[in-house]
Order: C-alpha cells, then structure tokens, then sequence
C-alpha cells in the first residue's frame, strides 16, 4: 500500500492494522496541522504570498523587508523586537561574542541565571545565599558580577586598561548602558561591550570554581584571562580585524 502527499511517497510494507481509510485520514490531518505550522510561522515573519494574474510569476513577499526580500538580518531584528527588550535597553548580540556567552548576558541581564537567591527562589534549598567570596550580601546575578567586591576590583582595572572612568553601578544592564554611551566612536563602543562581555564571563567561570571546586581566583588571574580570550574573539571572530597584541595590551583606543 503507498500513500503519495505532494512532497513524500509512504510506502507500507506490511498490511496496515487500522482501515487504509482511516490512514488517509490521519494522513489529511498531519498535512494540514503541518500546513498551519507553516502559516503561522509565515504570518509571525511577516511573509505572504502573491501572484500576478496569469500565474506567470509566484513568489514571497517579506514585509519586514522594503523590497520585500526575506534576509537573516531582518529576521533577527525581528526576533530581537520580540524578546530583546530588556529593562528599557534593547540587547544587541555580538557577532564577535561566542554564542554561550551571549545567551548567558542576555540571561544575566534578566537576572535568571543560577545564583544562589535564583536557585531559593525555584524552591532549591540552598545551604548558603550569601556571597562565597566577601559574605556581605546575597548572591543574585547583579552581585556576583556587579556590585560584589570581586567584580569591582576587576572592573576597576579593566576600565583602567580602556582609559574610561569607572562608575558607581548596580546591575549588569547599567553595565552595558554605559558601554554604549561613553563614546561617540560607535567602533571603541562595540569593542568595550566585547569586552565587558568576556569579564562578565570570567567573573561567572570564576564564581563557579569558588562554589563547585573550592578553587579561588583572585582579580589579577582574572584580568590577566580577560584580556588574551576577548583578542581572540575581535582577531578571529571579527572579520580578522587588523590588530596587534602590543596595542591591545597597552590600551583599547591605542590599537584602534
């Protein structure tokens, strides 16, 4: 017995256990639920379909495009219209970021990534909700990589390192607000987001170390792993952007 939708033969070997018109049937249902699929998916990209009068030409029609051509950008702007708005801040992803590392900001941002009051608050017990490195405060996102001693102590020098003031923050949000506005050159801005990027991730790695392995990092081992791993990303994941290890290590505006 064969089954023929319009794009895929079934063939069924053995005699089938249900009627063949209760097959067809289940068959006319998966095609129209896939159907629905496809036209939800369609109207959430803002295509739709079109012809000219005498069949001659059929094609799409993107709206979220001028020219009506669907491209990855415009779908990513969509997506980042739908779900990027964070706080009053629309997240920007980083090409020259890994993608684990900005999936892990824009959940820091959120402030659901696994903190111990995080953690409290889905009902794990929690032996201890303070901080394990000054024990001052509860560990939340915004004191394990903003307000907690550690994480000012390496903002301090890493702002040091890009020639900008350090400011008085509360939240990883205020973070990357300031990154965006304290230049004009929106080059020196993308650059110091990638930067804060790798130290936010840094500080992160290294909480973990602390809580899992009782292994304990102290800010310079950390500046020192910021600095090597975020050259990587601009020379290998920017476009191979011409830039030199000496400049780098001398200040961010020097190799620019």
């Amino acid at each position: 017995m064969t089954i023929r939708t319009s794009e895929t033969p079934w063939t069924l070997t053995r005699t089938p256990r249900h009627p063949p018109h209760l097959v067809v049937l289940a068959t006319m249902q998966w095609m129209f639920h896939r159907a629905v699929t496809k036209l939800k998916l369609q109207l959430r990209l803002g295509l739709r379909g079109y012809g000219t009068p005498d069949r001659s030409v059929d094609r799409w029609w993107c709206d979220l495009t001028k020219d009506g051509v669907l491209s990855v950008a415009a779908v990513r702007n969509r997506i980042d219209g739908l779900v990027g708005s964070l706080a009053g801040m629309k997240f920007k992803w980083l090409k020259e970021v890994p993608l684990k590392v900005n999936c892990f900001i824009w959940r820091a941002i959120k402030g659901i990534i696994r903190s111990a009051s995080a953690l409290r608050n889905k009902g794990i017990n929690v032996e201890e909700l303070n901080c394990t490195y000054c024990n001052t405060e509860e560990e939340d996102a915004n004191h394990m990589l903003i307000r907690g001693s550690l994480a000012i102590k390496v903002r301090s020098e890493i702002f040091k390192w890009c020639v900008i003031h350090d400011a008085q923050l509360h939240s990883v949000n205020e973070l990357f607000e300031m990154a965006e506005m304290v230049q004009s050159n929106a080059k020196v801005c993308t650059r110091l987001r990638i930067i804060c990027s790798g130290m936010i991730w840094w500080l992160w790695r290294c909480r973990n170390d602390r809580v899992f392995n009782r292994y304990l990092i102290t800010h310079h081992s950390i500046i020192e792993n910021v600095k090597p791993m975020v050259y990587l990303w601009v020379k290998c994941r920017g476009g191979n952007a011409p830039l030199a290890w000496d400049s780098w290590c001398y200040n961010l505006i020097s190799c620019m």
